[in-house]
C-alpha cells in the first residue's frame, strides 16, 4: 500500500497538538515564554540519542546473525 508522507505527517502534528493542548492546556503560540530555539535544541539532541540506539542496535543484530 503506498502511503502519502505528507499526509502522515500532518496526522502526526494535529495528534502532537492534542497532546500539547491536553498537557499544557493550551495550544503553542507566540505569547510562550519558553525559549523555543532552546526546546528544539534539546529535542533534536533526543532526537539524536535515538538515532545512535538504532544505529547501535543494527550493529548488535548483524554482528550476531
Amino acid at each position: 500500500m503506498n502511503k502519502s508522507t505528507w499526509k502522515s505527517v500532518i496526522k502526526d502534528i494535529k495528534k502532537r497538538d492534542k497532546f500539547g493542548i491536553k498537557k499544557y492546556k493550551i495550544p503553542l503560540n507566540t505569547t510562550t515564554k519558553k525559549d523555543m530555539l532552546v526546546e528544539h535544541y534539546e529535542e533534536l539532541l533526543d532526537a539524536i540519542v535515538y538515532i545512535k540506539t538504532l544505529i547501535l542496535q543494527r550493529e548488535q543484530n548483524a554482528n550476531n546473525s
